[in-house]
């Protein structure tokens, strides 16, 4: 029945426990919930509003404050950042970037130079950043290919691809490389170890989290970290007892 309505068995069982209800009330309550927060778009039904943001990989959170500034509908708020997202998009040597500042940054330019070469000039941005690679190119005496990133033995379209498989923030990446002066691998290196050490083992089953595994199971994060530090035992010896 679980199943069917894709409800966490596991999670259903801790809430009725919790709550001492019956199997039939608790399952009812799984699923209004489900059912409230389920959301529609382009004809897709979605866990969530989150999951269809995720699925088009953009932030719920950027949406939903579009959404209440402009007193618009999620649904509608949806639309609007995405083709505004879509007009932000650049192709450029046969690849797609997300937007022209990332696409610079891909060859190593700065994207207000560019754009203010462009304007001074007249031409287009396009042309502006061709004027700069081949600078560089003259300047570092070899050719220039963004679209190839290597990572840990693997190899990657660009930088934002990389980040993208590995579930790493790019503007984060870049942020660091910024504040820190370092290279993209050291600065992707940071990230990819700071994920991995976040990363909670239950039952032979990897989470994100320990947040993420909580939430999953309806367990209190704060409860869990509480016992842990009061009986001074692992997280994992903490969550079984909650």
């Amino acid at each position: 029945c679980c199943d069917y309505y894709n409800i966490n068995y596991k999670s259903l069982c801790t809430y009725m426990q919790k709550n001492k209800i019956s199997k039939e009330e608790a399952l009812s309550h799984y699923y209004q919930y489900y059912k409230y927060n389920r959301f529609t778009y382009n004809h897709v039904t979605y866990d969530s509003f989150a999951a269809c943001c995720m699925a088009y990989e953009i932030k719920p959170i950027c949406v939903r404050r579009y959404a209440k500034r402009k007193h618009f509908l999620l649904r509608h708020a949806l639309s609007s950042y995405l083709n505004y997202h879509n007009k932000r998009k650049i192709y450029f040597c046969g690849q797609e970037y997300i937007t022209f500042t990332s696409c610079c940054r891909a060859f190593g330019c700065n994207a207000s130079y560019v754009s203010a070469y462009a304007k001074r000039h007249g031409i287009s941005r396009e042309e502006a950043l061709k004027f700069y690679i081949n600078r560089i190119e003259k300047q570092e005496g070899q050719k220039i290919d963004s679209r190839t990133f290597v990572f840990r033995d693997s190899i990657y379209h660009d930088l934002s691809d990389c980040c993208r498989k590995l579930g790493i923030n790019v503007s984060s990446v870049y942020g660091y490389m910024w504040r820190t002066k370092k290279g993209k691998v050291e600065a992707v290196e940071y990230y990819y170890n700071k994920k991995m050490e976040d990363y909670f083992e239950w039952e032979s089953v990897l989470y994100s989290s320990l947040s993420a595994c909580c939430t999953k199971f309806d367990v209190s994060l704060k409860a869990v970290r509480n016992r842990a530090w009061r009986k001074n035992c692992s997280i994992q010896e903490a969550f079984r007892h909650c």
